[in-house]
Parts: C-alpha cells; structure tokens; sequence
C-alpha cells in the first residue's frame, strides 16, 4: 500500500524518524516535495514537523485525481537545516483504492 498514490485521494507523504548524525531526532528542518511525472513538475508541498522527527505533507485529491492509472510518479523530499541537506526519492504507482 505505500507504493500507490490513491487516485482522486488525498494522499499522505511521511518522512519518518529523521535523525541527525548523533542520532538525535530532527524536529527544525525545512522539508518540501515535489510530484513528478517524469521531467515534469506536477505539484509542490510542504512537510510540517509532528513529532519525533517525523514529517507529514500532503498530496491534494484535485493532483492525484488527475494522474494516470497504473502509470509511475515520483516523489522528489528535500530536507534542510542549516547547511546540511538530505534528499530523498520515492517511486510510487497511481490506481484507484481497491484495486491494490
């Protein structure tokens, strides 16, 4: 189920547990993604800090309703604090919920 991006659903993006190099959760960063369909940019959101180092966004029902079933997206994170950069990719499948 974390490989979908449900269609014409609201979808949740979780960055989880970041640490810094002593291990000590992340609670400052600056976090934003990035919806992509190839080269092409389809949306961009921010992640708000919830507890613990964990990071949570959100991919709006009007983008994902308009993605391709069984067609293959990428979600581009970045993290920031400071001078120290961290970045993230996640491949990711769009289809209708019930068909998973």
């Amino acid at each position: 189920m974390d490989d979908i991006i449900a269609i014409g659903s609201s979808q949740p993006v979780v960055w989880e547990t970041m640490k810094d190099s002593s291990g000590d959760s992340v609670t400052t960063a600056s976090v934003s993604g990035t919806l992509k369909n190839g080269a092409t940019t389809l949306d961009t959101f921010s992640l708000t800090h919830t507890s613990a180092g964990t990071y949570v966004g959100y991919l709006d029902e009007n983008v994902t309703g308009s993605l391709t079933d069984c067609e293959e997206y990428t979600i581009e994170l970045t993290a920031t604090v400071g001078a120290y950069t961290e970045f993230r990719k996640l491949n990711r499948i769009a289809t209708y919920r019930g068909e998973v």
